[in-house]
């Protein structure tokens, strides 16, 4: 038995050396071409594909779930990571909000740049960097550490109140009350374990499928064709060759397009 990507991946391996080894028997006859004082003034012929039909036809005959790949585990996490980012980004900043009314030394400016939709998005973003960067130390065997995010984005929204108030008159004593302030009103380590079990849901039943399939025509020919698949691929070879590049002084060979 085999997996679909494995076939089709073979397939393509053996239309490019079918051309390869095209190449090589047009590279041999060519000599004879230039030395014979006839074929010299022909051209050396040379097999070329335009396009290639394909059809595979299979069976499946096992559905695994593959916990070697993550792809399916890492999407489903990334979603819930966007949604959390939105959330706590409002979050904090209707808390920013309310620690800051009625205070005074707060320039119309700076109170207009903290409301803007602007630094909401900028918030959002450096949220879904942090967990981007961190998803491999964050997630371990299905299990979220709430203890090292907590720590780490604790630190990420008090530096945030701080830069967003340098501009203002408040003294430090009133900034580090604002910012005690607004963790607190945000409530983060109750948020981050509301994370835990949708994460433990999505690493224990959201990994990649292995698709086994049976293509040998003895294991097919006695089976109906209302239970076979089949797929069909259409490609086409491109061409490429070697060219010297220059840019800025520098020189090197790439493979461009014919």
């Amino acid at each position: 038995m085999a997996e679909i990507h494995h076939i089709l991946g073979s397939i393509f391996r053996d239309i490019a050396q079918s051309v390869f080894s095209s190449d090589l028997y047009s590279r041999d006859i060519s000599h004879y071409y230039e030395q014979d004082p006839l074929l010299r003034h022909f051209p050396t012929p040379r097999t070329q594909i335009e396009e290639l039909d394909v059809q595979l036809k299979f069976a499946i005959s096992d559905v695994i779930l593959n916990p070697t790949q993550s792809v399916g585990r890492e999407s489903s996490a990334a979603t819930i990571f966007i949604d959390f980012s939105y959330d706590l980004s409002e979050h904090f900043f209707d808390a920013l909000s309310d620690a800051l009314e009625g205070r005074q030394g707060i320039a119309r400016d700076t109170w207009r740049k903290l409301n803007s939709l602007e630094q909401r998005i900028y918030l959002r973003q450096d949220l879904l960097k942090y967990f981007q960067r961190n998803q491999g130390s964050l997630i371990q065997e299905g299990e979220f550490q709430v203890g090292e995010a907590l720590n780490e984005l604790e630190g990420l929204l008090s530096r945030r109140v701080k830069w967003m108030l340098s501009d203002s008159e408040l003294p430090d004593e009133q900034v580090e009350q604002i910012q005690e302030r607004v963790l607190k009103a945000v409530g983060l380590k109750k948020q981050l374990q509301a994370l835990v079990k949708p994460l433990r849901y999505a690493w224990q039943n959201e990994g990649d499928f292995k698709v086994e399939v049976e293509v040998l025509a003895n294991k097919l020919q006695d089976l109906p064709e209302s239970i076979l698949g089949s797929v069909n691929v259409k490609t086409t070879i491109r061409n490429y060759i070697w060219s010297e590049v220059e840019h800025e002084g520098r020189k090197w060979w790439s493979l461009t397009p014919e």
